[in-house]
């Protein structure tokens, strides 16, 4: 007994505009929601990451101080205040993106490259 009694072309279905961006929007959010559960990084370990990248790039201060004048106190030095500078000078450049108001350069570059 032959139950498939259907051809290929009766089972196609036409997509219409209406379907293909439902389909479109569904599978936006569905990713939105999978990057929001999977991909969120929580604050302790952006600090954690601060802090190990902020020691390495130190580390490697140190190194090349080291090298150019061949004291390791004066290397130290160099380290120590590279260290604390770039903490601070990076906190002014937070604090200063912050005055910039959300949505400032998706103007800026219509204005200016229109796009």
């Amino acid at each position: 007994m032959d139950f498939n009694t259907s051809t290929a072309e009766e089972t196609q279905v036409e997509m219409t505009p209406e379907m293909t961006q439902e389909y479109l929007n569904k599978e936006l959010e569905r990713q939105k929601e999978f990057e929001k559960a999977h991909f969120h990084e929580s604050h302790l370990r952006s600090v954690l990451k601060g802090l190990t990248w902020r020691i390495f790039a130190t580390a490697t201060t140190i190194t090349i101080a080291y090298f150019v004048t061949g004291e390791i106190g004066m290397a130290l030095t160099v380290g120590g205040i590279e260290f604390l500078g770039k903490i601070l000078l990076y906190y002014l450049h937070e604090r200063a993106w912050e005055l910039v108001p959300k949505g400032t350069i998706r103007v800026l570059k219509k204005r200016f490259l229109g796009r």
